[in-house]
């Protein structure tokens, strides 16, 4: 695994903690699930949207698709 810095605003960091805290998993796997979640969209996609998903598709405010290299460099 590597290492990813990223920059958010204090609220989504505070929702984040406390869905990771309710849900008893790390932000990371959050991350991780959303990301999964975003590159099946479109396609056939095998796998239910878990409820953590569903709880927190829409927290995060950017247009799709995203540079990041052009996110982190900015």
């Amino acid at each position: 695994m590597k290492k990813l810095i990223i920059y958010l605003d204090d609220n989504i960091i505070n929702k984040a903690k406390e869905i990771a805290k309710k849900n008893n998993i790390s932000i990371s796997k959050i991350v991780s699930e959303y990301i999964k979640l975003l590159d099946n969209t479109g396609k056939d996609a095998k796998y239910e949207i878990s409820p953590l998903v569903k709880e927190i598709s829409g927290i995060l405010n950017c247009p799709l698709p995203i540079s990041i290299k052009k996110q982190v460099y900015r």
